[in-house]
């Protein structure tokens, strides 16, 4: 992991975004880092049609793919800048460092997809809802397979499955610990030059926390349950103990939280927001 932060901050002090070389490099590390074989890695340069997906990376069918040129868009257009008060006071450095790691947090989130995908364990809360999750999405791939049912009715169960499942991608459990375990990463790297770079650091830890409360609606609406009853799968939910958690993994995993938790956590990122 060393040396792929080394990668960026390179990157960075030269005030170079990661390039296609930069990028194939850390994604060949993180996959032989955590041994999985026969995953392919395409970086696409093209740029995308605007009615396509604003995905910055994605994994499908045993393949990353990166698009670069939506990459280098969003950067330069200042799209991934947050509400967090400190981001427009980073020197050059840091702005590059900024920039930098929202392209690695777009690679360590789809190494995640791999890890979640591949994963044939059942053992943690985490993998074991993770499990739940792909059985939604292997039924539905299944559906044009069932020849029990007629062509008209298998396309029709199958949009609609796709469309259940779409509508419901934000509050997706899979994607809320993917992108809360990319930034759990980010912070790791960051932490023995964080001296150095502290108002990157508290940014990114801004992000991890504004993360872990997003789609809460209050202590009782919470996303990761929200999100297993409306895909019609809260009756295998409701099987595993999600009472006997700690509070820090009940907000973690999107689970019922304690009122003090919930309010003390939207406090802390209204105080860090910038004030318009």
């Amino acid at each position: 992991m060393n040396s792929i932060f080394d990668v960026v901050y390179s990157y960075s002090v030269q005030n170079k975004l990661l390039d296609k070389n930069a990028i194939n490099y850390i994604l060949i590390e993180l996959l032989n880092e955590n041994n999985f074989q026969k995953i392919n890695i395409f970086i696409d340069n093209k740029k995308k049609p605007v009615y396509f997906d604003d995905k910055l990376a994605s994994y499908k069918n045993n393949t990353i793919n990166v698009f670069l040129s939506r990459i280098n868009e969003y950067i330069l257009s200042d799209k991934y800048k947050t509400n967090f008060k400190n981001e427009y006071i980073l020197n050059k450095f840091q702005n590059y460092l900024r920039k930098n790691l929202v392209i690695l947090q777009a690679l360590f989130h789809e190494i995640e997809h791999v890890e979640q995908f591949n994963n044939k364990d059942n053992i943690t809360l985490e993998q074991k809802l993770c499990n739940l999750e792909k059985e939604f999405i292997s039924e539905t791939e299944n559906i044009m397979n069932d020849n029990s049912l007629g062509l008209f009715k298998r396309m029709n169960e199958f949009s609609k499955n796709k469309k259940l499942y779409r509508n419901n991608y934000e509050i997706s459990f899979m994607e809320r610990m993917a992108d809360i375990n990319s930034y759990k990463k980010i912070l790791e790297l960051l932490e023995p030059i964080k001296s150095k770079v502290q108002d990157v650091y508290d940014l990114e830890n801004y992000l991890l926390m504004e993360t872990i409360m997003k789609s809460y609606k209050n202590i009782m609406d919470t996303p990761t349950i929200r999100f297993f009853i409306n895909i019609g799968k809260f009756n295998e939910l409701a099987q595993y103990d999600l009472i006997n958690l700690s509070e820090e993994d009940k907000l973690l995993y999107g689970l019922k939280i304690d009122g003090k938790d919930y309010i003390n956590n939207n406090a802390f990122l209204s105080l860090k927001k910038k004030v318009r």
